[in-house]
């Protein structure tokens, strides 16, 4: 009971003032429904409180932790249940992609669409979109559970309603594709008109294409069967038509269903060229069984022309000629039905042969790629013995060639900083000369500089380059005190936010920074001082989210660079947060305030990881045109942007090091995308519409 009142009071102590402005925080929340006096605003304080009692009002209301609780409790469900959702529509959905993705190709062919069914794998990728948004819903989510910010967890929870909706009436069947039938039953009107795949890597899903038609044909063979028979007059006659009818709707069935194995006669022709490639006699063998199913179809297609016509004539002649020739006709027609039975029985042999003849080709393939395999394995091995044994030599040589150019640049700084400190006594003799600031070369910022310096050019420094530095007013230059300065701000509460910091009282940006360096060194950033150099404040700018779309604006925050006219412009630094209170740190060329051409920004995200993106800009802060993104995860991008989205060819690389290549349109994929393995191994070809 103790730790709940604790637990309580730490809540309301989180909480924003009153709109009041006694200066109380809030401590109920209205619940009232179609209330006029909270109709703006929901929270109010004690003494707000106090005033609706005494004037007699009736009003329900909740305090802040029932309604906190109340409000956790609604997201929880809500991430358990998508959650679970888009684990089972995965697993499903996974364990039957290839054939799924070979029917939804046909569907979206198909005239009619699909019958009474649904377009899985588009809605696949509707839903992996729905769930990449809601992580970001779920970040926020956390934020303002473990910040007790009711006010933003009520705002934040409207959405809710929406996400079950989405849930219910768009991916509710989709855990559900693993089910018996449902693949049958949503796909039904295409089956028949799905070409079967030849390839031999194809064998799983040739199988799978193969048995869903061959139900199909007996369900459909089946429903001719059962179908009932109308009586007609005269009635003997009627009976028999109708019999006749009966048999030749069943056979007509059953030749639908064997045309739908091989498409066409083209169709069974390539199956047999597939099974007999070799030998001459293979090749005769093919021509003479591809006339005798020639020949076989077209006595089948006749002798349904001739049941018609039989059918017709008779039913004209019936009450001329009697019931005698009405008997023959049935015989001689029974007789061709005998004939097409048999017929149907020698296709049938024949189509077993043909894949026992297919299996034995397999199995011989299968053991000539295992034989390539051992040999391709041994070649591979010698070749990498013999390619360590060169980069061990070539390291060797390439170390000692480093050291040489180490002893030569250490001989150069030491003549600079000699150099450098004669100047400066030279220029504090001189009253009229403003003195140009030292580089401490002690400190570790200062010294990681020094090095990105030294490592971003091998050639010697020049004399009068260094003499025309002094000619530049101190007013234009970059000093590595202020980037230094702009290092410390890093560990320091900016906004709302405050920095998780390491043993040495470093945030993970400042540790970030100190690992690659600034994007320009100090020499670069002071190549073109035609500027005043100020350290001033940056005042916040629009920007939209990159995922979710949602307006997440930046925020008041410093600025230290170029400066024209009193806006930014040149090369210049900011540090801010944005309307969530994540950190952003960026590194532009500014013109007139907006961010343009080269830069790179830097975030770090709830998790405390860091995510950077360079390239080109635009002045709505994002990327357009080409440029990189890359996560501690793992997870990179490099190739075209569009305001901060995939867009062109690009290359995207997961955290195990897998990628694929292809075009992106606004963060969708279209076109063909090419799957690798992290060796560069190739595993699939994949086309979106």
């Amino acid at each position: 009971m103790e730790n709940r009142s604790s637990l309580n009071n730490l809540i309301q102590e989180k909480q924003e003032d009153c709109k009041c402005a006694r200066g109380l925080q809030v401590r109920f929340y209205c619940a009232q429904e179609n209330c006029e006096k909270h109709s703006k605003d929901k929270f109010f304080c004690e003494d707000c409180f106090n005033e609706i009692g005494e004037a007699g009002e009736a009003h329900k209301m909740k305090s802040i932790p029932k309604l906190l609780e109340e409000l956790k409790k609604t997201w929880l469900d809500l991430i358990e249940k998508e959650g679970r959702m888009y684990s089972e529509a995965s697993v499903a959905y996974n364990s039957q992609k290839a054939l799924i993705e070979c029917l939804d190709k046909q569907a979206s062919k198909s005239v009619n669409g699909v019958l009474a069914g649904r377009l899985v794998c588009r809605d696949m990728q509707r839903f992996h979109n729905f769930h990449e948004i809601f992580r970001q819903y779920i970040f926020e989510y956390e934020e303002y559970i473990q910040n007790f910010k009711v006010a933003k967890l009520h705002e934040v929870n409207s959405q809710s309603d929406t996400f079950h909706e989405c849930l219910d009436q768009e991916f509710n069947y989709l855990p559900l594709i693993s089910m018996p039938d449902f693949i049958f039953d949503n796909y039904r009107s295409c089956i028949e008109s799905c070409p079967v795949p030849q390839s031999p890597d194809d064998k799983a899903l040739r199988e799978q294409i193969l048995a869903l038609k061959v139900k199909l044909g007996e369900k459909n063979i089946l429903a001719a069967s059962s179908m009932n028979m109308v009586p007609m007059n005269p009635q003997e006659l009627a009976d028999a038509v109708n019999n006749l009818k009966h048999a030749q709707r069943k056979q007509e069935a059953q030749i639908n269903a064997y045309f739908s194995l091989f498409g066409s006669l083209e169709g069974a022709a390539s199956v047999i060229n597939n099974c007999f490639i070799q030998g001459g006699q293979q090749d005769k063998k093919i021509e003479r069984f591809q006339e005798e199913l020639k020949q076989n179809v077209d006595q089948m297609l006749l002798s349904q022309e001739k049941i018609m016509r039989a059918e017709l004539k008779a039913i004209e002649e019936s009450t001329s000629s009697g019931f005698k020739n009405i008997d023959t006709r049935i015989l001689q027609e029974s007789s061709e039905k005998n004939n097409l039975e048999q017929r149907i029985n020698k296709t049938d042999e024949t189509i077993k042969s043909l894949q026992e003849a297919i299996l034995t080709q397999n199995q011989k393939r299968e053991s000539q790629a295992k034989l390539f395999q051992l040999k391709f394995n041994e070649i591979s091995e010698t070749y990498r013995q013999e390619l360590k044994l060169k980069e061990e030599t070539l390291s060797k040589e390439f170390k000692l060639k480093i050291e040489l150019e180490t002893q030569k640049i250490h001989a150069i700084i030491e003549d600079r900083i000699s150099q450098l400190k004669q100047r400066e006594v030279q220029i504090s003799k001189s009253p009229s000369t403003q003195q140009i600031p030292m580089q401490n070369y002690d400190q570790p910022q200062k010294v990681l500089q020094n090095e990105q310096r030294l490592s971003s050019s091998s050639q010697k420094l020049q004399p009068n380059k260094l003499q025309g530095v002094a000619a530049i007013p101190s007013a234009n230059l970059f000093t590595q005190e202020k980037l230094d300065d702009l290092l410390t701000t890093f560990n320091k509460p900016i906004n709302k936010y405050t920095p998780k910091l390491n043993a040495k009282g470093q945030s993970r940006l400042t540790q970030y920074i100190l690992q690659i360096g600034w994007k320009w060194s100090l020499s670069q950033l002071n190549e073109n001082a035609n500027s005043p150099v100020e350290w001033t404040t940056f005042e916040g700018a629009e920007r939209i989210d990159r995922l979710s779309g949602i307006r997440t604006g930046l925020l008041q925050g410093v600025y230290y660079g170029q400066v024209v006219g009193g806006k930014r412009h040149g090369l210049g630094i900011v540090h801010t947060t944005d309307e969530r209170g994540y950190p952003w740190l960026y590194e532009c060329q500014w013109d007139r305030g907006k961010p343009i051409h080269q830069g790179r920004y830097i975030g770090i995200g709830l998790s405390n990881k860091w995510l950077k993106y360079e390239g080109s800009m635009d002045e709505t802060y994002r990327l357009t045109g080409n440029g990189s993104y890359q996560h501690e995860d793992g997870r990179q991008y490099q190739g075209g942007w569009k305001q901060g989205k995939y867009h062109g060819q690009g290359r995207e690389t997961n955290p195990d090091g897998t990628y694929d290549e292809g075009e992106w349109k606004e963060d969708s994929w279209v076109g063909v995308h090419k799957y690798y393995s992290k060796e560069g191994v190739l595993t699939k070809t994949q086309e979106y519409i």
